[in-house]
This record gives C-alpha cells, structure tokens and sequence, in this order.
C-alpha cells in the first residue's frame, strides 16, 4: 500500500482471509456475502433420526415425571435409587401404553392413579370397561375416570391393590406370576445385584407362598422372596425373628399377614413392596 494511505490491512470477518488492498477486500467480502446467502440445501432427517428425537423426548418426560412423582409419593419412589425408580416409571408408562394412552398428560394422570389408588387400579371392573369402551379417546378418558366410575369403584381397586405392576416391564404384563415375580426381584433387591438367581428365587418363593396359604395374593412370591434374602430361608418359623410369630398368628387372615411382611421390610429397610 502506498505510504500515508489510510487503509490498513483487515480480514474478513466471514471467511478469515487477510487483504492489504480495499478493492480487493470489498469485491471478495462483497462474494463472502452473497455466498452466505445462497439458497441452501434442505435439511433431510432420516427415519432414524426421527426415533432417535422421539426416544430422546420420551426420556426427558419419563425422567420429568419420575422427579415430579417421587417428590409427591415419598412413600413410594425415593425408597430406591434413581436408576430403578426410572425402571418402576417406565413400568407404569409402559401399562398405560397397553391401553393406548399417548398424550403425556394422560399418561402421568395413569401414573398416579397406579400410585394413589393402585398398581392395578385398571383391573377393578367399571374402571377396566371404561378404558376398553373408550377407543381412540382412551386419552381423555383417563382424565375422565373419576367422573365416569363411581366412588365405590375406585374403593373396590384399592382394596384390592397389587404392588407387583411397579415393578413388570410393559413386555410382561401377559407373563406367568413366576416370570413377573423374577422381573421385579432385581429392582426391589437391587443391593443383591449378581448374587441371586432371580427366577429360582421367584420359584422357590412361589411354592413357599402356596405353604404359608398366601398362594392367592399376587403380591406373596415377591414379598417372601424379598424375606428369605433379608431375613434368612426359615424367617416364618416360630421365633425364627422376633416377629414372625405374630405375622404368622392362624387368626390372621393372608392379607393381613401380607400387609404386615411389607410394612416390616419398609421398616428395616425403607423399600415399598
């Protein structure tokens, strides 16, 4: 450049390049310019990439709805780490995907009415057949259910509540009770992690449930298996513990007996059965 000239060397701020000439600078910034503004391509997205969005979105609300549950159910979720309570969401999820519920407000009113009323809330029979009627518009139906079933129905389901839906993947809810029972046990004993066969143990514990007359309530198999790993393979024996004796009395009924075997592993070990 030309002593005393009032150019100075610049770069372009788009391309980087260096010019020590303002004509040049101005005719190839000018072309920078115009090259930003070219018509580009239109962006393709894959079908995979598409899943790989709709995966990543479904996770963000399991994991939203998973903080929003355990800060309202504290009985329940923060019993267990965040890995399984993510596995007991998505269990629930899955149960209300089984009736065709999509819109994520109606799947987490189904969520909660598994933890309010009952894990099996939807096999109490009004409830189940407003479901089954409801069709394409099951997802308002589900915001609807407290007006569609009468209150002695929502009292019915939760008399007769199951705990074992927290815990059985969506692609075993048609599965045998020992097959469930060996889903759950890996999420209830989640501290025993590779030091148990759990489907030997959901066998043993079903015959166990059969001799102790508990065969008839979904929930024993599980119950006792998680008995025998706290509190030893005779823990219902007479003075096996220091409460066995009164949870196995002949007057109790096996609800009751049941009820009891929950709260005392929610007691010792801050777990919900």
């Amino acid at each position: 450049m030309p002593s005393g000239s009032a150019w100075s060397d610049k770069n372009c701020e788009l391309c980087g390049s260096l010019f020590s000439d303002a004509a040049l600078f101005s005719l190839f910034h000018d072309s920078c310019i115009h090259e930003l503004w070219l018509p580009q391509p239109m962006l393709t997205v894959t079908a995979s990439q598409i899943d790989l969005f709709q995966g990543r979105a479904e996770s963000a609300f399991a994991r939203e709805l998973r903080e929003a549950l355990a800060e309202k159910y504290v009985h329940m979720l923060p019993g267990f780490p965040e890995e399984v309570q993510d596995r007991i969401v998505c269990n629930m999820l899955d149960r209300a995907r089984r009736w065709g519920v999509s819109w994520q407000s109606s799947l987490a009113i189904f969520a909660e009415f598994m933890l309010s009323i009952a894990a099996n809330f939807d096999e109490q029979t009004q409830i189940r057949i407003a479901l089954e009627q409801a069709g394409p518009g099951v997802d308002s139906a589900v915001k609807d259910l407290p007006e569609l079933v009468p209150g002695q129905a929502w009292e019915r389901a939760e008399a007769a509540a199951v705990d074992l839906p927290y815990f059985v993947p969506g692609k075993l809810l048609s599965a045998s009770l020992v097959e469930q029972t060996a889903a759950a046990i890996p999420l209830i004993l989640h501290d025993f992690k590779g030091r148990i066969n759990a489907l030997e143990l959901a066998q043993a514990s079903s015959g166990l449930a059969a001799s102790l007359n508990l065969a008839e309530l979904r929930d024993a198999p599980l119950v006792l298996a998680v008995c025998v790993m706290f509190y030893g393979r005779e823990f219902y024996k007479p003075r096996a513990t220091l409460w066995s004796d009164d949870v196995f009395r002949d007057h109790r009924s096996p609800r009751e007996a049941l009820a009891m075997l929950k709260f005392r592993i929610g007691l010792d070990h801050g777990r919900y059965i």
